[in-house]
């Protein structure tokens, strides 16, 4: 099962538990179109010979830009089916979305710990610190590593609610 790099020529596959992503870049967009026809297709035979099948509503498309740069918005269907395109995706627990702001990743980080302090918040005279503290890890689970630019858009954020 470990062996997909393999098959894909023209990608970078990533693969975690039942979680896969396949990063494919090119320098125009008659490239792109191709190699990600290519890709498709290799992938789908990968996932025949591995008895696998792959799930269309879960597998979505997304064209990384830059804001001065737009995206293409292609569109791509594999027998039949069409491969949506979307704006933001979550990947092993962390939105990424096609300009690369951390806002998504950053807003549900937010409403996550929002409802925790709502909850611990309401439960803080029932309950001593350790007992606060295993609920909050419980909800929240093991911290998602954020880089500091989105470390920072918390902080402001948090500053902002406050005040």
């Amino acid at each position: 099962m470990n062996d997909l790099s393999q098959y894909i020529s023209e990608g970078t596959p990533f693969l975690y538990a039942d979680d896969t992503c396949i990063i494919i870049s090119a320098d125009n967009v008659e490239t792109l179109e191709n190699k990600i026809q290519v890709v498709i297709k290799e992938f789908d035979n990968w996932c025949y010979r591995n008895r696998l099948i792959i799930n269309f509503s879960k597998t979505v498309t997304m064209e990384f830009h830059t804001k001065l740069k737009p995206p293409h918005n292609i569109n791509f269907t594999f027998n039949g089916a069409l491969i949506t395109p979307s704006t933001s995706s979550k990947f092993l627990g962390i939105y990424l979305d096609s300009q690369l702001s951390w806002d998504d990743h950053i807003n549900a980080v937010c409403l996550k710990l929002s409802k925790a302090y709502i909850l611990i918040n309401s439960l803080k005279h029932l309950l001593d610190t350790e007992g606060l503290a295993k609920i909050a890890v419980s909800i929240h689970g093991n911290p998602t590593m954020i880089n500091n630019r989105a470390a920072k858009d918390l902080q402001r954020r948090k500053k902002q609610t406050l005040q």
